[in-house]
């Protein structure tokens, strides 16, 4: 669903969406307040679905009620998915995935978006603290690191994330909603 956005509102979204400084910033401060606004579209990252943030539009998509259709076209900004395939092997069934080219994946089930994940190198997302995969530790403020069988993951606001080695210096990945995980 697209809705138009007030004016002064826009900046702020934008700037959720902007990439982290590239010096780490302290866990006092937001990531998200030190950031420039993006130029281009972003993907705001949330714990119950997407904002896809255009010059003047915002579109909302969450889980259990955004359509495959309406994903597809308000995500279309980024292109169209570059692979689609599905699985069965979830503990909550068939998931349909799509695969964007800026490295966002979208997961439907009965043609609705139940989750997302952005990879190492998604590209223009990132949560409304300024989070998004590339990010140091630091930008995670006081958030626990627990270790996993796959790594060690962090949950912010419903969005969880995976760090890139026994240091867990680096976010690698994010998701939110239903995931697929095998230890």
């Amino acid at each position: 669903m697209r809705k138009a956005i007030p004016f002064l509102v826009l900046p702020l979204l934008l700037a959720a969406c902007s990439k982290a400084p590239e010096t780490a910033a302290n866990e006092s401060t937001s990531v998200a307040n030190a950031a420039e606004p993006i130029i281009e579209p972003g993907i705001m990252l949330r714990g119950d679905g997407l904002t896809v943030v255009e010059p003047e539009f915002a579109s909302e998509l969450r889980f259990g009620t955004t359509t495959i259709t309406e994903a597809e076209k308000a995500l279309a900004v980024f292109g169209q998915p570059k692979a689609s395939r599905s699985s069965e092997e979830c503990p909550t069934g068939q998931l349909d995935y799509r695969d964007y080219p800026n490295h966002l994946q979208l997961a439907f089930q009965e043609g609705k978006l139940v989750g997302w994940w952005a990879f190492d190198n998604a590209t223009a997302v990132a949560t409304a603290g300024g989070i998004r995969p590339g990010s140091p530790r630091s930008a995670l403020g006081k958030a626990e690191v627990q270790p996993a069988s796959f790594g060690n993951v962090f949950t912010i606001n419903e969005v969880s994330g995976l760090l890139n080695d026994a240091d867990a210096t680096t976010v690698t990945a994010m998701w939110a909603g239903a995931a697929c995980i095998f230890d």
